[in-house]
């Protein structure tokens, strides 16, 4: 305990017992991309680490949301992990795979449950925070058409379609033979 008087300043530390979070991360692949930019459908997985400093050891759990607009629905969450054994003294990562497809920042907000005295109690929780920006995956294409004697194909129609050969659109070439489209995905 800390009796403070009245006019004085007491100060304590305290010293956390429980199972909680050390570090959040989102990687591609081996590539740390915390707070950094990815292009929208890239998989992606959010690594927390979750330390245990008690000498016994306890069985925990994460649960995970990452959103845009941090509120329901969200873009991923709530999801749980498997409950993971971590020993006292040590530290264990809880991996989540997402491929967010919408572009935008994303936030996180996560909190370590440990199972103590026969129920899941939080032992930590940290408050939303940056995770990562998701950019559009768009595009530019620029066809350049020649005549065959290679000069350049003025008004000459360059017509787009699918990888299953349904028409999409079409673009007719400028005075360099060059046909362009802009943000396509």
């Amino acid at each position: 305990s800390v009796t403070v008087n009245a006019g004085q300043t007491a100060s304590v530390t305290l010293r956390r017992n429980e199972p909680y979070a050390e570090n959040f991360q989102v990687f591609n692949g081996t590539t740390d991309v915390t707070n950094g930019t990815v292009i929208a459908g890239t998989a992606l997985s959010y690594k927390i680490t979750v330390r245990n400093r008690r000498p016994v050891d306890r069985t925990v759990q994460v649960r995970l949301r990452v959103d845009r607009d941090r509120s329901t629905p969200y873009d991923f969450g709530e999801a749980t992990s498997n409950s993971q054994n971590v020993p006292g003294g040590v530290t264990r990562i809880f991996t989540f795979s997402h491929t967010p497809n919408a572009d935008g920042l994303y936030s996180r907000i996560f909190e370590v449950d440990t199972w103590v005295n026969n129920s899941w109690a939080k032992t930590d929780s940290w408050a939303w925070g940056s995770a990562m920006t998701v950019i559009p995956n768009t595009g530019s294409l620029n066809v350049t058409v020649q005549n065959q004697n290679g000069t350049a194909a003025t008004g000459a129609i360059v017509k787009r379609y699918t990888s299953g050969g349904s028409y999409i659109d079409q673009k007719t070439t400028n005075g360099n033979g060059i046909a362009s489209w802009i943000g396509i995905n």
